[in-house]
């Protein structure tokens, strides 16, 4: 349930990520009415010895040069595993398996692979030349269903009504088949998420108009999107009240605890979620979870019982280095506890057994 690594300058050492005040903002962005459940936050229970499910999350091994690799651990932060695949990003696991044989998709060198949870049998998912896509330069942001992989292709084109120097990127499915299918083009699309159902992908849609007098970009669409998994149109996921998308980030599409479906997603440097119908349509106000202040959170992802979101925070030290944090927000007690480093989590299926 994926996304780009987008990183924001942050100053100021992380502290607290509780007791922020929402931050209202544009109709496009969190809407009219947020409920704000950030504001109360009692001590979080503590952790299990293990769990059922398991977080691959990216690590930045390395910032001169920029590497990167894989990395699992239970959703309390024990049982750190390395996948040992220099320069893998943006994991994403399979629907289902077993602790032996679950697998897991990640991008590398610009294709995505897929390869078991201990980062063995390595084998490639996408070629760059499907007969059904557009001509890739990079693949990046897998997400895994039952339906297939959805995923960002970076075609490297530049075309009008989109200004330079923006290029496109369009949401791709590639299913187990081989078969494959392109969603979208003409922006750039990034970040797809599929829907728990795998009827529909919620996607970040961008494109820029062009220039203002003080060389800043001017957008023309920027927000949350949902398209068929099969194909359709494109329809805006709109801010409560609003005929504007929601202006969010790194889209998540879950369950909550009640089984109501909700998207959550990154707005100015905060975690919040809209319910939505099947079809992604908005039914009910925007709340807010965490963050709004100093600290970047982002790249949510709910667990599969809809209790808890996971997700990052990012900042940089004294010398100029990113910091990267994963979190576990439960729900039911505004209550977020860090859990290790790394970035982007992914949750699994509840496979893992635990205590």
């Amino acid at each position: 349930m994926k996304r780009a690594v987008q990183m924001l300058v942050v100053l100021g050492v992380l502290a607290l990520l509780v007791a922020m005040a929402g931050c209202g903002g544009e109709s496009s962005g969190p809407g009219d009415g947020v409920v704000d459940t950030a504001a109360r936050k009692p001590p979080p229970p503590p952790p299990v010895t293990t769990t059922p499910c398991k977080l691959i999350c990216t690590r930045i091994t390395s910032q001169t040069p920029w590497t990167t690799d894989l990395f699992t651990m239970y959703t309390n932060g024990t049982g750190v595993q390395m996948l040992s695949l220099s320069g893998a990003w943006s994991g994403s696991w399979a629907p289902n398996g077993t602790p032996g044989d679950i697998r897991v998709v990640l991008v590398r060198g610009g294709l995505l692979y897929t390869a078991l949870a201990n980062g063995t049998d390595l084998q490639q998912f996408t070629t760059g030349t499907e007969p059904e896509l557009e001509e890739r330069y990079e693949d990046i942001q897998p997400d895994w269903s039952a339906t297939g992989i959805a995923f960002s292709r970076n075609t490297g084109h530049s075309h009008p009504p989109m200004v330079f120097p923006a290029v496109e990127k369009v949401i791709c499915v590639k299913r187990l088949d081989g078969t494959a299918a392109q969603l979208t083009a003409g922006y750039e699309d990034t970040e797809p998420c599929w829907s728990p159902d795998g009827d529909y992908v919620v996607f970040r849609r961008y494109r820029m108009a062009g220039w203002d007098s003080d060389g800043q970009p001017i957008e023309a669409v920027s927000g949350l999107h949902v398209v068929p998994a099969q194909g359709g149109d494109v329809v805006p996921l709109l801010a409560p009240g609003t005929s504007e998308p929601i202006n969010g980030q790194y889209p998540a599409w879950g369950r909550d605890a009640s089984g109501q479906l909700r998207v959550a997603y990154r707005y100015d440097y905060g975690l919040y979620s809209v319910p939505v119908a099947a079809d992604g349509t908005v039914i009910g106000p925007v709340e807010h979870h965490a963050g709004a202040g100093r600290v970047d959170l982002s790249y949510p992802d709910w667990s599969p019982d809809g209790t808890q979101i996971a997700y990052s925070t990012m900042v940089y030290d004294k010398k100029g280095r990113v910091l990267w944090s994963t979190w576990v927000l439960t729900l039911a007690s505004d209550s977020s506890v860090k859990i290790g480093d790394g970035l982007d989590p992914d949750w699994s299926p509840p496979v893992f057994g635990g205590s």
